[in-house]
């Protein structure tokens, strides 16, 4: 029996982690969404994490920011950061501290599963 893989969504738009969340149980993922890089990073501790979806911009911090806490302490863990404020610098950037991939907003959700699933397939 294969365990279920675990992603954490961290996006403050509910639209999008409600629409993120459903898509990727149906996938087979255990799933958790938060709103806000605060609650993020208790959870990230206290869970076993497979992959972050992580909105760039949170209302009380950044994507970067909480890479740099985590992405550190648990290189295991994989990260996709997901933004409508994406410059190629901003995309260096974040790929350089660890993200794994980078979806500028609007994208397609299927190209965004297609990648969750390629990321932890392998694993």
């Amino acid at each position: 029996m294969q365990v279920s893989k675990t992603i954490l969504i961290i996006e403050d738009d509910e639209e999008m982690c409600w629409a993120l969340d459903s898509i990727l149980e149906k996938e087979g993922y255990n799933v958790l969404a938060i709103n806000r890089g605060k609650e993020a990073i208790q959870e990230i501790e206290n869970q076993n994490i497979d992959l972050i979806i992580l909105d760039y911009k949170l209302p009380d911090m950044t994507g970067k920011k909480i890479l740099d806490l985590w992405g550190v302490k648990n290189p295991k863990c994989k990260f996709i950061i997901i933004t409508a404020y994406g410059t190629s610098k901003l995309k260096k950037e974040l790929m350089n501290s660890g993200a794994v991939a980078f979806f500028d907003k609007p994208f397609k959700i299927k190209r965004l599963v297609n990648t969750v699933n390629k990321l932890l397939k392998t694993q």
